[in-house]
């Protein structure tokens, strides 16, 4: 990011077989990236653990210019994305499980396009 001079409002990404939401702080901005990878393939991979106990949110290795907000790497789910001219807002929804049988929402963020600060509900 740093040789182009030009830094993204949002990353997304997949293949690892869970939901993990990162922030990113270059430049004085906050970027989320999202990882969404529990649609369908069975075998979810698990979060890294930390002392062999699952990580707590928000999480941030020592260095790192990346903090882990939020994850799910026990149930399969969806991310929906609403994208407005000055806002984008993720919702990430796990499958029901048990008896349920609607969506529970796990995970919501909400990106400033001007500022580029995220807030959460």
């Amino acid at each position: 990011m740093s040789a182009s001079q030009r830094v993204p409002d949002l990353i997304l990404n997949g293949h690892v077989h869970n939901y993990q939401r990162y922030t990113w702080h270059i430049g004085g901005r906050e970027i989320p990236t999202i990882v969404v990878g529990a649609g369908g393939y069975r075998n979810l991979h698990s979060v890294a653990r930390l002392g062999g106990r699952p990580l707590h949110t928000p999480y941030r290795p020592e260095g790192s210019e990346a903090t882990l907000e939020a994850y799910v790497d026990d149930r399969h789910g969806f991310l929906r994305l609403e994208v407005t001219a000055t806002r984008v807002t993720g919702k990430y929804y796990a499958v029901p499980s048990g008896t349920s049988d609607r969506p529970d929402r796990m995970d919501v963020f909400h990106l400033d396009l001007a500022d580029h600060r995220l807030t959460h509900d």
